[in-house]
């Protein structure tokens, strides 16, 4: 037995649909029609929306970002007040006393 009706059932359908209906199904039909129309309308204009952005912005991420965006400051910026001796002077002690910590590790090893 199918779900799905034949030829007879959908006559038969179509007679009720005529009898509660009546005059209104012309009206009806438009209005369903007009729907459709629509629907196809909304998913073309978003279509369209997805399309546009897909073909304007290659990297979403540089697209967030403002156009004239600020560098990030840096430890001892000069915007803060730092000195670029200061930082040098700052990375060679972080040099040293990783090259001391490394010793003293094989001392103890």
């Amino acid at each position: 037995m199918s779900l799905i009706p034949g030829g007879w059932e959908w006559i038969i359908i179509g007679i009720i649909a005529l009898l509660i209906f009546g005059r209104r199904l012309p009206e009806v039909a438009r209005a369903l029609g007009n729907s459709i129309v629509q629907f196809k309308k909304g998913i073309a204009d978003v279509q369209t929306d997805i399309d546009d952005a897909s073909t304007t912005t290659k990297n979403p991420l540089e697209a967030a970002l403002p156009e004239n965006r600020v560098k990030p400051l840096q430890p001892y910026d000069e915007r803060l007040g730092g000195d670029q001796e200061e930082l040098e002077k700052l990375q060679q002690g972080q040099a040293v006393a990783q090259d001391s910590g490394a010793q003293a590790a094989e001392g103890t090893a």
